[in-house]
């Protein structure tokens, strides 16, 4: 069948971004995590961070809505071109659909080359030199026991501070050294110089059901302004982990623990073991709901008020599309090679008890 687009021009580089696309894939697929690693990773991929980051100093904007507006007008341009052009709904119709095919094609392998590699190498654990450990309930009621003692400690700080402002929680001056420190104790790449962005208009990305995410196209760590301010922090340091190149969820969770407790300032630290006090009762409550209650009961009044203060927050911005988000996420989630899907986030849980057990035994 002899297809003509309408344009040489865009007929080529349809042509050549689902060529571009499938190769990247291909590499994806086939070449060892060793490779990547060595190659993408700790090779080009530093080169990468760091253009980004000059993209970033010479504009000085958010960079995620221009480059969708652009991409739309694009796109739209391209399909005026194939309607203008006599030819039956049905000729047209295909022409669409491969275009659109290239198009997504080409942008998955635009998404391999800026950060998805990343995905492909040597997993955090290994890196790391530290495997998850399963818990058992008794294990789960000491640890959430323990953080509800901790959080009781810390907030006595906001108590006795009349200068503790929720405000300043949401500049990452504070913790953002601290992120490249860990990265750098735990022998992981740190490249470049990411800063977080405010995703403009407040509570969009909220009512898609995420607090922030990490934008490899134009290398940005976005994070909800509409967040309550307790939880900047913990999400921002999320997404700059992604910046840096780690892909797996639970493992940016468990940085921003780590980022937490390296922090000395207790009205600092506070907000980040507030929101792995969540992670672990969500944990908690899917393993035995009655030691849930009883320990949820125990929880300090001031920070319950916390607490019920981030519940009340987020019912200004209610999740439109909650299953087809978690569908969609959670499927990439699993292409990608984190097979818990959403569950992977709270692999924090695990995680942080095996960081634990094992700084114990080496001390």
């Amino acid at each position: 069948m002899n297809i003509n687009l309408g344009t040489k021009g865009i007929n080529k580089i349809a042509v050549f971004g689902f060529l571009f696309g499938l190769v990247s894939i291909l590499i994806r697929i086939l070449v060892p995590a060793d490779l990547i690693q060595t190659a993408y990773t700790e090779g080009l991929y530093p080169f990468l961070r760091s253009g980004l980051d000059r993209v970033h100093a010479f504009f000085g904007i958010h960079l995620f809505w221009p480059l969708l507006i652009t991409l739309i007008l694009i796109l739209s341009y391209s399909v005026f071109r194939i309607i203008r052009v006599e030819n039956p709904p049905q000729k047209k119709l295909l022409k669409i659909g491969l275009g659109t095919v290239a198009f997504l094609i080409g942008m998955a392998g635009i998404f391999l080359w800026l950060w998805g590699y990343n995905y492909g190498k040597k997993s955090f654990y290994e890196n790391i030199g530290l495997e998850p450990i399963d818990l058992s309930i008794e294990e789960m009621k000491g640890m959430v026991a323990d953080q509800i003692q901790l959080l009781d400690s810390l907030h006595e700080f906001r108590n006795s501070n009349p200068d503790y402002e929720l405000a300043e929680l949401g500049k990452h001056e504070f913790f953002k050294p601290q992120l490249k420190e860990v990265l750098f104790d735990i022998g992981m790449n740190h490249p470049g110089n990411p800063e977080p962005v405010a995703m403009r208009p407040k509570g969009f990305l909220l009512r898609l059901g995420t607090a922030g995410f990490y934008n490899p196209f134009t290398g940005e760590s976005n994070v909800d302004p509409g967040l309550h301010p307790l939880q900047i922090p913990f999400v921002t340091v999320h997404e700059l982990s992604h910046a840096y190149g780690i892909t797996h969820e639970g493992a940016c969770n468990f940085l921003a623990v780590l980022v937490g407790r390296s922090v000395q300032d207790p009205g600092l630290r506070y907000p980040f073991e507030l929101t792995y006090y969540r992670y672990l009762m969500g944990q908690l409550r899917s393993m035995d709901l009655k030691a849930y209650e009883m320990l949820r009961k125990e929880v300090p009044e001031q920070v319950r008020e916390d607490l019920a203060a981030i519940r009340l927050n987020g019912q200004n911005y209610p999740d439109l599309f909650p299953k087809l988000r978690d569908l969609i996420y959670g499927s990439y989630l699993k292409s990608q090679g984190q097979t818990e899907g959403l569950g992977s986030y709270n692999k924090v849980v695990n995680m942080v008890a095996a960081w634990d057990k094992k700084s114990l035994l080496e001390n």
